[in-house]
């Protein structure tokens, strides 16, 4: 085990890793700083289209439960007076 240990260690220590030029790296850091600043508009964006659905999703329920979109009620609610 520690024979593996050592091995993997000196492959590692002669392992070369390409690095691009620093202005490069710059470039790259921001435009990953532009991404995620787009996803944290459009996790925001959703999470509020999400609280709007729920709101809609409660408020039908509510109706459901409390009678009011029963075919009486809607024709009610469409002409009162027919009812």
């Amino acid at each position: 085990k520690n024979v593996k240990l050592k091995f993997a260690r000196a492959l590692f220590k002669k392992l070369v890793i390409p690095f691009p030029p620093l202005d490069e790296q710059v470039k790259i850091v921001e435009e990953i700083e532009n991404i995620n600043e787009v996803i944290f508009l459009l996790i925001e964006y959703f999470e509020k289209k999400l609280n709007n659905v729920l709101e809609l999703k409660k408020s039908i329920l509510q109706k459901a439960f409390s009678g009011a979109l029963t075919s009486e009620s809607s024709a009610a609610a469409i002409n009162p007076i027919a009812v």
